[in-house]
């Protein structure tokens, strides 16, 4: 039997779950600041992703477009969609146009989007503008909201 990624994620996190799993450095001339994303957090925040996105309809094999800036939360989404078996398109938010949004519906058959909160509103609009009723739903990070739509 294989094992996956969210096997050997689900072990670690159980047999050291304090261990650091990625730790984020800003970049260069930003601070010396660290963020550490242990093995026990990870697997409790993708799991509990996982299950927002499976509950608002998503199956295995669907399709998934993710849009934000890099950010340490990415890291659970990544690990939330290979849990749920979803297939990710991930895209910079500049690219969230509503032209290129109606290709990952039609052309790639994108079923639901993953946003970041905050400077994302104008692409959470645009989403809502370009398909009011072709999508099945809209999350963002951090648990904030999911709407189906």
């Amino acid at each position: 039997m294989a094992v996956t990624l969210c096997d050997t994620l689900s072990k670690w996190a159980k047999a050291c779950p304090e261990k650091e799993a990625y730790v984020i450095r800003n970049p260069p001339n930003h601070g010396d600041e660290r963020e550490a994303i242990t093995f026990g957090e990870l697997e409790t925040g993708s799991y509990t992703l996982a299950q927002k996105l499976r509950s608002l309809g998503l199956q295995p094999g669907d399709r998934i477009v993710i849009a934000g800036k890099n950010c340490p939360e990415w890291l659970y989404v990544a690990h939330a969609t290979l849990k749920a078996r979803l297939i990710s398109l991930y895209l910079h938010p500049n690219r969230a146009m509503p032209a290129f949004l109606r290709e990952c519906t039609e052309k790639y058959r994108a079923r639901a989007f993953v946003l970041q909160p905050g400077d994302n509103n104008e692409i959470s609009q645009d989403i809502r503008d370009a398909f009011p009723s072709s999508f099945t739903a809209a999350a963002t990070l951090h648990g904030s909201s999911a709407a189906d739509t």
